[in-house]
Formats: structure tokens, sequence, C-alpha cells
């Protein structure tokens, strides 16, 4: 879970100097869980690929993480 968190960061981080504001996923049903708790949002643009179900996913990347855990003041 630490390493797929990691990467998803460094690729939203990459988005961001790219100058976009928003990021898509078309996330495969055994991957919906971890996207909505990075913070990502169902578009409600289900659809069926090779037998599996997708979901279109949407982050802003407007707004600043938050510290999950661990996190001292």
């Amino acid at each position: 879970m630490y390493v797929a968190d990691t990467m998803l960061r460094a690729l939203e981080d990459k988005a961001v100097s790219m100058i976009s504001s928003q990021i898509f996923v078309d996330a495969p049903k055994n991957t919906f869980e971890f996207f909505i708790h990075e913070g990502y949002v169902d578009e409600n643009l289900d659809y069926i690929k090779d037998e599996v179900l997708f979901k279109k996913l949407k982050k802003d990347l407007t707004k600043v993480r938050g510290c999950r855990g661990g996190c001292q003041k």
C-alpha cells in the first residue's frame, strides 16, 4: 500500500508540474477503495471492459494535501 501511495503522489506531482489542476483515472473494480481513500471522487461514469467494471474517478489537484497519520505540529 505504501508503494502505491508513493507512486500515486509522484504522478500527481508530475501532473501539477505540467500545469494540470485535475487528474482523471479509469479505475478497475479492485482499486476503487484505494483511490477513494486517496481523495478521488466518483464521476458516476461506470463502464465494463473485458468483463471488468471500471469507474472514472477525478481528483482536484489544487487542494492542499492533508497529512494522514503520524503528523505532528
